[in-house]
């Protein structure tokens, strides 16, 4: 929502109203939200396509919260095939 209202003042700034759908004040219409629902779609469909994987610089800077990840994964999985 704040992409899409970032979008909306910057069309209102440069008087772009595309036929009458931008007006001066976004709680006269719902084309924020309608543009909030659009990115959050391109978003999902932009991680589908690279198979939700980190892009090469953020795989590795955020290597070590990976890492903390996996073993909190082992340490639930290997803990629950212990008997007690």
């Amino acid at each position: 929502l704040m992409m899409a209202r970032a979008a909306y003042a910057a069309l209102v700034e440069r008087n772009i109203n595309l036929g009458g759908l931008i007006k001066d004040n976004h709680e006269d219409t719902m084309v924020d939200e309608m543009l909030s629902y659009v990115f959050a779609a391109m978003g999902f469909i932009f991680q589908l396509g690279i198979g939700f994987k980190l892009p090469f610089p953020l795989n590795l800077a955020l290597w070590p919260f990976e890492l903390g990840e996996w073993s909190v994964r082992w340490l639930v999985t290997s803990s629950a095939t212990i008997p007690k």
